[in-house]
This record gives C-alpha cells, sequence and structure tokens, in this order.
C-alpha cells in the first residue's frame, strides 16, 4: 500500500476471503458430491462462469446450467440445483470475526466502512439477512444490484458515492490482486489480503486501529 502523509477516511472491505474465510474442505467436497463432478473439473467450470452469476446477469439456476455445459453433462434436475445453490452460499458463510471486529473498530474510530463484495443474488440476500454486523457498515456494494464487478471501474465510483468519500481518501482491501489494481486505477489505495498480520503491519503509522 502506497505510504501518504494523510488519513485515511474509509475502509472498503471484500466479503470473500477478507471479512469471510474461505470456503472450508467440507463445503468444498459437499459441493463435488452433489455435482458429481470431480474437482478437476467442477472448479475450473464454477469460477469459469461465475461473472455473469455476480454480475446478476443469471440466477442460480442459470448458473448452474452454465457449469453443466462448460463440464460436458446433462443439466441437474431442478432439486438438485436447489441442494447445490444452498450449498454454494452455506460454504461462504464462514466469517471471520476479528476481520468483522476491526470493521466495527474502524466505524468506532470515526473511519467510514463499506462492504465492497462480487456477490451472486442469492449470496447477497443471504448475507443482509443473516449478519447484523453488515447493516453497521456505512456502505454495502454488491455487484449483482449495479451489474458491474470488480474491477470494473463502475462499482468502485458507486461503492464510493454510497459513503461520500473520494477515492484518494479510500483503501480496498481484497484478496485479488486484479481487484486491488482495479481499485488503484480507480484512484484508490490497495492492499492485497493475505492474512491479518501482514494486514496490520502494513497499516502500523496510518493512525487506523489495527486488526488483531
Amino acid at each position: 500500500m502506497p505510504e501518504r502523509p494523510e488519513r485515511l477516511a474509509a475502509v472498503v472491505l471484500d466479503y470473500g476471503n477478507v471479512l469471510s474465510r474461505p470456503q472450508p474442505r467440507e463445503a468444498v467436497a459437499r459441493l463435488e458430491a452433489l455435482s458429481g463432478l470431480p474437482g478437476e473439473v467442477l472448479w475450473p467450470a464454477y469460477w469459469g462462469e461465475r461473472v455473469p452469476y455476480d454480475r446478476g446477469v443469471v440466477d442460480g439456476t442459470g448458473y448452474w446450467a452454465a457449469i453443466a455445459a462448460r463440464a460436458g453433462r446433462p443439466r441437474w434436475p431442478a432439486a438438485t440445483v436447489a441442494e447445490l445453490v444452498a450449498a454454494d452460499v452455506a460454504s461462504w458463510s464462514h466469517v471471520d470475526p476479528d476481520m468483522v471486529a476491526w470493521a466495527g473498530a474502524l466505524g468506532r474510530a470515526g473511519v467510514a466502512t463499506a462492504l465492497l463484495s462480487n456477490a451472486p443474488p442469492e449470496l447477497a440476500a443471504f448475507i443482509r439477512e443473516r449478519f447484523d454486523w453488515v447493516a453497521g457498515l456505512d456502505g454495502r456494494t454488491f455487484s449483482c444490484d449495479l451489474g458491474a464487478v470488480k474491477p470494473e471501474p463502475a462499482i468502485y465510483a458507486s461503492c464510493l458515492a454510497a459513503i461520500g468519500v473520494q477515492a484518494a481518501d479510500a483503501l480496498l482491501i481484497d484478496d485479488r490482486e486484479v481487484n486491488v489494481a482495479g481499485a488503484v486505477a480507480a484512484g484508490l489505495r490497495g492492499h492485497l489480503f493475505t492474512t491479518r498480520p501482514a494486514l496490520a503491519e502494513a497499516l502500523r503509522g496510518s493512525g487506523l486501529p489495527l486488526p488483531d
């Protein structure tokens, strides 16, 4: 993260693998079992078809139909698709309580906080409905609501407009290098998230509360 003397006005946090933990091994295994596809077939198709889903162009049924087509297999029955959608959402439901607590500490310190996530409609609805702490953030921007995904400039602009902060005064924390690069290109500062200790070290001397 480039060092600048001025204090940050806002911290923008990704959801998957930042505020939430990675998909657990058992959740990965369940998706493979439900789909009947080995991991080397399922996961390239899962990620390869994810952008239209995150953009809100297709719903869960359309997403899994696209995965089936890419994997070269017949579509799953509707009941199986419903299980796959639910299992996929559940796989992203494991929040990191320490990162959530840090977001709260930032807010109490007067720093605006925002959630900025590439998320499909079913996952966005789950996050809004399940987690009370989300309502405490100053902004909540989901790709499916905008029809735009990171690293496209429009999604960063929409997030910043929602919290009333200039790009130069905001920091994006994201686990994907392409999203961090997109944020920097849009004028934000960026940090590629790997671990909380690495984040704390990067923020040392910034005047912000540090994650535990």
